[in-house]
């Protein structure tokens, strides 16, 4: 969780002897083991005027995962992970069914082990469902699955009138929608969901990186950094999923993927924003590689 929202306060790299304040973390916290636990949460604070926060991991950076004064239903101990046979109008397939507590690393994790791999985020720490999911769910594989919210076959749910609902493409359909890409948080209490799942296979991989220090003058830095942005668009149109940053005299790719690609083939694709580099006398680091997800 960003500390401003928190009004920086009790950061875990405080002194162990150091006093905080509670600041903007909620009151009251209740560790939520299943739907009789959100039903009660939300019977009290609509009955006690309380605001009821949703939290899971804690990476919302708009700060919807705390409240000063609230009661927070923390839904970190919902750790269930089930690979099912999903059959329904829409789609019939392998499918993985997560509790809300299960991070985006460790869901790909238990997939993987079963030769399938999934749409997370960057982050192995993020939520999978809520927040991550439920917000759409940006992704390296976005390129060839979609995106995250795409996925998303049901959702096991408490509503905020306090129901207890299944949402799918069939069933509670308005909700389905609204929480597949309308916000983590916003609708209901998320307590598990299943996503479609896919046939793991070898994704290639890359990585550049290029300072202005090393560079011949600042103008040469910066046309290379101009024909990036032109460059940009190869990758793009061949599902290549670029993670880079321009930082105050740094140009960092920090990985390209490209599902289905080779660590040649990747090579094959970087040759030409590479021979631009090589022209203007810009040295850089560069290495690709292969793997499954």
């Amino acid at each position: 969780m960003n500390s401003w929202y928190q009004n920086t306060s009790c950061s875990p790299f405080y002194r162990l002897d150091q006093s905080c304040t509670l600041g903007n973390y909620v009151s009251y916290a209740i560790p939520v083991s299943g739907p009789d636990d959100v039903v009660a949460a939300i019977n009290f604070t609509q009955a006690h005027n309380v605001r009821l926060v949703i939290k899971n991991t804690g990476h919302d950076f708009l700060g919807k995962s705390t409240g000063t004064g609230g009661l927070s239903l923390w839904t970190h101990n919902l750790q269930s992970k089930e690979i099912v046979n999903y059959t329904s109008i829409a789609y019939t397939g392998p499918a993985i069914k997560v509790g809300a507590g299960v991070t985006g690393g460790d869901a790909l994790l238990h997939a993987s082990q079963f030769g399938y791999r999934l749409v997370s985020g960057d982050c192995p720490t993020v939520g999978y469902a809520e927040g991550y999911s439920s917000g759409g769910g940006h992704s390296l594989l976005n390129s060839v699955h979609g995106l995250a919210a795409d996925n998303v076959l049901e959702w096991e749910v408490v509503a905020a009138d306090g129901r207890y609902l299944t949402a799918s493409s069939s069933k509670n359909e308005d909700l389905y929608w609204a929480l597949s890409g309308g916000g983590g948080g916003n609708l209901a209490v998320v307590l598990s969901m299943t996503a479609k799942i896919h046939t793991d296979s070898v994704i290639g991989a890359a990585t550049l990186s290029f300072n202005t220090t090393a560079s011949p003058s600042n103008a040469s830095y910066v046309s290379a950094v101009n024909s990036w942005w032109k460059f940009l668009p190869t990758l793009v149109d061949v599902g290549a999923s670029p993670s880079f940053n321009i930082l105050d005299g740094k140009f960092i790719v920090h990985n390209t993927t490209a599902p289905g690609k080779s660590a040649s083939e990747m090579s094959e694709l970087y040759a030409p924003y590479l021979a631009q580099l090589d022209a203007l006398q810009i040295p850089y680091n560069f290495a690709t590689y292969a793997a499954t997800s």
